[in-house]
């Protein structure tokens, strides 16, 4: 708002004349001017001053008096809109907030795809050749133990002359079937016999059977039983042997396919064996 002087009132102008008057003291009055002296108070009013003839310097400090404001005019209309102002520069950062809390487990993600094979790792050191220990002591094989078992000498009764006449013998009744045994020692099992026949003559003696007899219960005698058939006019004498280790027999498998009847009738012929 452009600020407005206002107009000095009649007493403040004729104060000034008189001011002006009194410096010029009797030079002033020499020349004929009117001085301040001769001006009586308050007879020189503004009328008297021409307008615009008197400045700020002409007047005294504090003499003229600003006039009092006015009211306040009506507000003008509102100007167009300036262009946007620069970003300013980003503020600092707050302080980190209060950690929230914890929220549900996820399901499990799918089974990525495999990655590509990595490349081949680098050769380790080779490790330094380790101590050699002392050789040990060779162990000593513990041999099989196989153990021979002969039967005394057994006799087989000579033919008659009526079955020495048959031409088969061997089926006349006394001379056939002849039965004798070797048993092994408690725990231990045949793995091998036969028969020794007598040296009087060869061919003297037919063998018709050459039995392992196995039996589980170590308490009955094990071994082979012989059953041989005289050829002969005279009484032949044998002997049964049997070659036995010491074993554990198989109780889950049958011991041989011999009837319960010839079994116990050789297992007592292995009892009567001296």
């Amino acid at each position: 708002m452009k600020f407005r002087p206002g107009r000095p009132s009649p007493a403040m102008l004729v104060a000034v004349l008189a001011l002006v008057v009194a410096l010029g003291g009797t030079a002033t009055a020499a020349s004929g001017l009117i001085t301040g002296r001769q001006i009586a108070p308050s007879t020189i009013t503004g009328r008297n001053v021409q307008n615009h003839s008197l400045t700020a310097a002409d007047l005294a400090a504090g003499t003229v008096r600003t006039g009092r404001t006015g009211a306040t005019g009506p507000a003008g209309r509102t100007g167009a809109t300036g262009p946007a102002g620069a970003a300013g520069a980003p503020g600092a950062p707050g302080p980190a907030g209060a950690a929230g809390p914890a929220g549900p487990k996820g399901d499990a993600g799918a089974d990525g795809a495999p990655g590509p094979k990595g490349d081949q790792g680098i050769p380790g050191p080779k490790g330094d050749p380790g101590v050699k220990g002392d050789p040990g002591t060779p162990g000593v094989a513990t041999p099989t133990v196989v153990e021979y078992r002969v039967s005394s000498h057994v006799g087989a009764p000579a033919l008659s002359a009526a079955q020495a006449a048959d031409p088969y013998p061997v089926k006349a009744g006394g001379a056939t079937n002849v039965t004798a045994g070797a048993k092994c020692d408690a725990g231990s099992y045949p793995v091998g016999g036969g028969v020794l026949p007598s040296d009087s003559r060869v061919g003297a003696i037919a063998i018709t059977g050459l039995i392992p007899v196995v039996n589980p219960d170590p308490t009955q005698p094990s071994g082979y039983v012989a059953a041989v058939d005289n050829l002969t006019d005279e009484d032949q004498v044998f002997q049964v042997y049997v070659n036995c280790v010491k074993a554990k027999a198989d109780t889950e498998k049958p011991v041989s396919d011999l009837p319960d009847a010839v079994r116990a009738r050789y297992t007592r012929v292995l009892k009567e064996s001296k």
